[in-house]
């Protein structure tokens, strides 16, 4: 386990929650769990730690670190009536994945490099599908779910409401939009390899 949080908790500007996550993550450090992601609150403090807008957030999910799109996913496909904001927050993450966890990518995956006219988001896609695999290796149900869900809506295209949300966000295509699924369902099918 890392003896530091890569979100910096300074970053969180609302006082009340400032206190809770510094006794999260002291609680988290001492019962060995690497990482955690609060939801929107958490892609917040991110994008502000890297300097990109964020919209705010008063609601707070607790996840393991990068399970923000997988519970995104999962609880826009539970209410997709009132997590309309989930789609774009998925896009959002990974348009910006690059430039965040550019360290890790370069760790850890350079594989993903080896394919010419690669574009960094497809790369970015295929890494937070392989970050996802982890936890989704240990639920075999919650995989299939997962996977379900993705191939769901790559399926659907530009019928699905979660394509059109994330294409209309990031002024793209639905086609991109399915393309950035597609890499997360590989990056999850994808060997437990890592860099070369």
């Amino acid at each position: 386990m890392k003896n530091t949080s890569r979100i910096n908790l300074d970053n969180v500007t609302d006082p009340r929650l400032h206190e809770v996550l510094k006794t999260v993550n002291a609680s988290c450090m001492k019962l060995g769990i690497d990482f955690y992601l609060l939801g929107a609150l958490a892609r917040d403090v991110w994008f502000k730690q890297q300097q990109i807008p964020a919209g705010g957030t008063k609601d707070v999910d607790f996840a393991v670190f990068p399970g923000i799109v997988l519970l995104k996913l999962i609880a826009f496909d539970d209410r997709p009536e009132h997590r309309h904001n989930h789609p774009i927050d998925c896009i959002s993450i990974i348009k910006n994945y690059f430039s965040i966890e550019s360290d890790l990518i370069y760790d850890e995956h350079n594989d993903l490099f080896g394919e010419p006219n690669r574009e960094l988001e497809t790369i970015a896609a295929r890494v937070i599908g392989r970050e996802m695999r982890k936890p989704l290796d240990q639920d075999v149900k919650l995989k299939e779910r997962a996977l379900g869900i993705l191939n769901k809506h790559i399926a659907m295209g530009d019928k699905s409401d979660f394509i059109l949300r994330m294409a209309t966000q990031a002024y793209i295509g639905t086609e991109e939009c399915k393309l950035y699924l597609s890499e997360l369902v590989a990056g999850i099918a994808d060997p437990m390899t890592g860099s070369v």
